[in-house]
């Protein structure tokens, strides 16, 4: 085991590459200036101690050496004026590509609105069998979203893809949609079990099953000799629907956060956020009509407020932060890093936005619709 101090060396060592390597791209200027200020503090506390084969003396002058080098890489005596550069480039960067979809944003979340989250104003926004009904009528494409089967493709082609099964002659338009499938039932050791998946795919020689888990896990505990819930699943399709034998089946476990299944590795981890970056890329398909592109945005901004639900106090801060770096530009940055940790997705939630309230003109450039 490494001692402390050794931990210590290596993290400055990690942060003198990691400047190194910020310096030559002239990129992440918040990391850059993060990771000089840590050296710098390493050096007022002298925290980093000397390792065996170094003298206090000898990692002193190698740190100065590497911030030496760090400043000759933006000329000497130039980098306080390099940095104002790359900060005035993100600053642009900023007001240039993402100035208008905040203040989209920040509008919607004042007040003029965002597209209905039925399920969640409704108190079922972690309520599994809701979504799994959800997912039903946005992947059939004989209901009447305005979709057809634009939602089932983009979910389900990358999956299958992935499974290794080579796609022939599919008439999506044909796939049967059914929730809360009943497998059957299988004897265990101790008792009889019912077997009832959430979603179930028929069309042709394929077969898609999905198993849709938001705050629950998958029951069955395999450390004291049960059979895990996907693995009965996949056991009472075998047993009770010999004609499913020789069609190609998928197996999806849909989770918040891709979780893998406890034991039957058959069954392949889809994450909701892998879900809502597919279909967003939908906004961008000419032959979306109005009413399918409405649908879509209560669609996506039902799966973000429900199963990746964002509370009330997240809500006001994020406000708050737009409507600073609106005003001054560069508190940006300190916006971006909350989102980062605290909703991944805001490049979706930008998206969504922004396909409820703006469309592109016959000339490509593009205007503000009516608001709903």
């Amino acid at each position: 085991m490494p001692t402390d101090q050794q931990i210590n060396i290596q993290n400055l060592n990690q942060s003198i590459t990691s400047i190194r390597r910020v310096v030559r791209r002239q990129v992440h200027l918040p990391s850059a200036i993060y990771a000089i200020r840590e050296i710098k503090q390493k050096f007022k506390k002298d925290t980093a101690a000397p390792t065996p084969f170094e003298t206090a003396e000898e990692r002193f002058r190698r740190f100065q050496n590497a911030i030496k080098y760090i400043r000759s890489q933006c000329r000497r005596n130039r980098l306080p004026i390099k940095i104002s550069q790359i900060r005035q480039t993100i600053n642009r960067s900023f007001e240039l590509e993402q100035r208008s979809q905040y203040q989209l944003l920040l509008d919607a979340l004042k007040g003029v609105g965002l597209p209905l989250a039925s399920l969640s104003i409704c108190g079922q926004g972690t309520r599994e069998i809701r979504y799994t009904q959800l997912l039903r009528y946005f992947f059939d494409p004989n209901e009447l979203h305005g979709l057809s089967t634009k939602v089932l493709l983009s979910v389900l082609e990358p999956e299958w893809k992935r499974s290794g099964y080579r796609l022939i002659n599919i008439d999506w338009k044909m796939a049967k949609v059914e929730a809360e499938f009943n497998l059957g039932n299988i004897k265990t050791e101790k008792r009889v079990i019912g077997c009832t998946v959430d979603l179930f795919l028929q069309f042709g020689e394929y077969v898609v099953m999905i198993e849709n888990k938001i705050k629950s896990s998958e029951s069955g505990v395999v450390s004291s000799g049960e059979t895990s819930q996907l693995k009965r699943y996949s056991t009472a399709l075998a047993k009770n629907f010999p004609e499913f034998l020789d069609k190609k089946v998928l197996k999806i476990y849909l989770t918040p956060d891709r979780r893998s299944p406890k034991e039957d590795t058959e069954w392949f981890p889809l994450a909701y956020g892998d879900i809502i970056s597919r279909t967003t890329k939908l906004f961008s398909d000419d032959s979306l009509s109005k009413i399918g592109r409405h649908n879509l945005c209560c669609f996506l901004w039902d799966l973000l407020s429900g199963p990746l639900y964002l509370e009330n106090e997240a809500r006001e801060h994020l406000t708050k932060l737009i409507s600073d770096s609106l005003e001054y530009t560069e508190k940006h940055i300190r916006l971006k890093r909350w989102c980062r940790e605290n909703i991944p997705l805001i490049e979706y939630i930008l998206k969504i936005v922004e396909a409820c309230y703006v469309q592109e003109n016959d000339r490509g450039g593009k205007v503000i619709l009516e608001r709903y």
